[in-house]
């Protein structure tokens, strides 16, 4: 059988729906865009700031993957050129990771994070190896028996390692392993088995969440703890896999492109003292969940093109996601843009169309 590798790009004031909470402690979470009066036409979030990662000889980026700040720096991967750049707070170049087969290098980075003062770096989906934050190497940390495409430490004795598929031997997408213990979760539904695809940030701020899975969780050391349960009224990724027994490259495919099918819940962040997340459908839509009411806008931030793609990362009260200088320099030429300070920093900041990407963070808190 064939295997394709898919990206998944997922990268009120009105009360839309309300959530309920369980004597469990789950809390379900209702979603409907049958009545679009029932979303509201406006931004999400009223303000933004951004970074303009600096383009030099060593730091073409064709693409942003995943970011991380730490310790007053910013390091991207970026999934055409699979590894480490590191960058200033106000996105001038300082060093990146390099590529080979040498002491240090990597040869295809999928995942990586800043800890402690050192970066980890995923390489060639079974090695961790640690960084200094200057990007010097230190040493392999460990040596996975099986692939791996993301990974998190919640402490130093706590690995938690996210399976896109890589592995088809595999019946769970995450796996557990300490000095002591180890143990799977989130199983993998049959339907789907053997379709890999690319997700990144699988762990954010104690939550966990897939883009092929409608509960969302909360982690602590070796558990996992069910703690939102996303339903969808109408066509949905998430019944349909579940009621398949198996699922052809071609189904999955197109269920991918489906425009009037929900799918692909990503984002998930804390918010305030609920949840946020987004979701595509028709377009991408992006949920507030708060006091069990939950409240569905059309627009991220006012001003900024359409963003489709997954968020690339977070801070403890930022969302970061990526815009190529083509797409905003689009959206400019074809839109009017509001009077806004910011907006005009950004706009005239751009050179040409090729420049690096955009990192734009939209604050949580």
């Amino acid at each position: 059988m064939k295997k394709l590798f898919y990206i998944i790009i997922l990268g009120c004031m009105y009360s839309c729906s309300s959530g309920e909470k369980h004597p469990d402690g789950i809390e379900d979470i209702f979603v409907s865009l049958e009545d679009k009066s029932l979303t509201i036409d406006k931004p999400a979030f009223e303000t933004f700031d951004y970074v303009k990662l600096e383009m030099t000889s060593e730091s073409v980026i064709g693409d942003v993957s995943k970011v991380v700040i730490g310790n007053e720096r910013i390091y991207v991967l970026s999934l055409i050129d699979p590894r480490i750049f590191i960058f200033s707070l106000d996105g001038k170049y300082i060093n990146s990771l390099k590529r080979g087969n040498g002491p240090g290098e990597v040869l295809f980075v999928s995942d990586f994070e800043y800890r402690n003062n050192n970066l980890y770096v995923l390489d060639n989906y079974r090695s961790i190896k640690q960084y200094d934050s200057d990007g010097n190497y230190i040493a392999e940390k460990y040596k996975l028996d099986s692939p791996y495409f993301s990974f998190t430490q919640v402490d130093d004795d706590c690995l938690w390692l996210f399976d896109s598929n890589i592995n088809g031997k595999s019946n769970h997408f995450l796996y557990y392993q300490s000095e002591t213990n180890s143990a799977y979760g989130i199983s993998k539904p049959n339907s789907i088995k053997g379709k890999p695809f690319v997700y990144y940030n699988f762990y954010n701020n104690g939550i966990v969440s897939l883009p092929v899975c409608d509960t969302i969780y909360s982690i602590k050391a070796d558990k996992l703890n069910p703690e939102y349960v996303v339903h969808f009224k109408g066509r949905n990724f998430f019944e349909m896999i579940s009621e398949k027994k198996d699922m052809s490259d071609d189904e999955f495919g197109e269920i991918n492109r489906d425009k009037t099918v929900y799918r692909w819940i990503k984002d998930v962040t804390p918010y305030k003292s609920g949840l946020y997340f987004a979701f595509n459908y028709d377009k991408t839509y992006f949920v507030k969940h708060e006091n069990r009411m939950t409240e569905i806008y059309t627009r991220l931030v006012e001003g900024l093109p359409d963003i489709n793609v997954a968020a690339v990362g977070y801070t403890d009260n930022q969302i970061i996601y990526s815009l190529s200088s083509m797409n905003l320099l689009e959206y400019k030429d074809n839109n009017d843009i509001p009077d806004d300070d910011k907006l005009k920093s950004l706009y005239s900041s751009i050179q040409n169309e090729e420049d690096n990407p955009y990192l734009i963070l939209v604050p949580t808190k």
